[in-house]
């Protein structure tokens, strides 16, 4: 590679100052990106690198809502970290894949780990482009030293996914590949037969609570749960319904997804709050979309919880209220144009989501971030916090990488400091 150094897969490698490589991430187009002269940052395909650290289109890119961008920050991620992809024991013989900074998490000495940063995948599953954007986040924050810092990232590999070899053996977990990924919700793993009845969220859980063993890690201070676009969804509903997080210490961050779980079944139509005609689309508020029995997928975890809790919404809405929840939203994430119509649109929106349940609770990522935490204001949950990210649309590294992305990713001792909503740049 460019620089001597590896990068992840359909990342742009260029020469890093100082040595070795950086990595460009492919949110803005695979390979060919751009390389800045300062081996510091970079630009994405069709952009060239301009002062104030900003990228500007060529007259090859015409979606007028990213003619200007902030630089990528240049990941360097060890070779050892982005090729060796781990196995976390699930079931005897089934194993959840992640990258870790610090290697296999249950046989490290986390003695000097202070923070825990997991950070979820989009619809791709580029788990190692991920991994690389958290560890130039790490980099980035002044919060923690970095060595202090344990970045996992997990892979929820479809049953198409067949390039995956875990240091430790044994068999990666694997979900249905359809649609942006069944796992986003908490469905059950398909392979191997010994995991199905295994949710993708069982195995937050038990990342969770291999954090929480205070003899291993007896010094973390907090531990980030992150996700951007379908691992947003991930979190979003996941910080809902788990039993194991731990409110004193546990943030999640959800950035840009194309929808959340409402707990409400009331929808903003036409400047209302009102229940929509179930006739024109039955499964708006069944789950994924909402906490109604239905929808494509059975998922027990789902079951499971509300019946712990009585099947009672007021305690989960408020045990949800108690949960350090941020909701990063790109300001140019505003693109309607539908997956199917990607690259015949005004601009290209990444593969946005615009099913009838989709469609009613906004018509961009960025109108669903709107409306959905303001059905959170109007059921009273309040200490959930909205921050807009500046300049930057569909892109999970210059989210978590931008100054606003930073400061929810990293937080200090001190919780609710700051507004509601705060707009920043890099």
């Amino acid at each position: 590679e460019t620089g001597g150094g590896t990068c992840p897969n359909d990342n742009t490698c260029c020469p890093l100052f100082g040595g070795g490589s950086g990595c460009i991430p492919n949110d803005m187009g695979s390979l060919n990106a751009t390389c800045c002269s300062d081996g510091l940052s970079g630009c994405g395909v069709n952009y060239t690198c301009e002062s104030n650290m900003e990228c500007h289109a060529t007259a090859g890119l015409t979606d007028p809502l990213v003619q200007v961008m902030p630089r990528y920050t240049l990941c360097s991620a060890s070779a050892d970290t982005l090729t060796r992809v781990h196995g976390f024991p699930v079931t005897i013989d089934a194993k959840l894949a992640y990258y870790s900074s610090h290697g296999n998490i249950l046989e490290m000495n986390g003695s000097d780990i202070e923070m825990a940063l997991v950070v979820i995948h989009g619809a791709g599953r580029n788990a190692d482009d991920y991994y690389c954007s958290a560890v130039a986040a790490v980099k980035l924050q002044t919060q923690y030293p970095i060595e202090s810092v344990l970045v996992i990232v997990p892979r929820f590999a479809s049953v198409d996914d067949n390039d995956m070899a875990l240091i430790e053996g044994g068999t990666p977990l694997q979900w249905e590949n359809q649609g942006d990924g069944p796992w986003r919700y908490g469905a059950q793993a398909v392979f191997p037969p010994s995991a199905q009845n295994i949710s993708s969220f069982d195995t937050m859980d038990c990342i969770l609570n291999a954090l929480h063993n205070s003899t291993r890690f007896p010094n973390i201070r907090h531990i980030t749960l992150a996700g951007h676009s379908s691992g947003g969804q991930f979190v979003q509903r996941y910080s809902l319904l788990s039993s194991s997080w731990e409110a004193s210490r546990t943030r999640g961050v959800v950035a840009n997804p194309s929808n959340y779980a409402y707990l409400t079944p009331y929808r903003l139509l036409g400047g209302k709050w009102i229940i929509p005609n179930k006739n024109d689309c039955p499964a708006y508020n069944q789950w994924e979309y909402g906490l109604e029995m239905g929808g494509s997928m059975q998922v027990p975890y789902k079951d499971h919880t509300l019946a712990k809790l009585g099947n009672n919404l007021t305690a989960l809405m408020k045990r949800f209220d108690s949960r350090d929840l941020t909701y990063l939203a790109g300001s140019a994430d505003r693109c309607n144009v539908s997956e199917s119509e990607n690259h015949d649109g005004w601009c290209f929106s990444h593969g946005l989501e615009t099913s009838c349940m989709d469609m009613l609770q906004g018509a961009t990522r960025w109108e669903r971030n709107v409306r959905y935490v303001e059905s959170l204001r109007k059921l009273g949950v309040t200490t959930h916090k909205r921050r807009v990210v500046s300049g930057v649309g569909h892109d999970h590294s210059l989210i978590f990488t931008s100054s606003t992305g930073l400061s929810a990713l990293f937080p200090t001792a001190n919780r609710g400091d700051q507004a509601d909503i705060v707009s920043s740049g890099r």
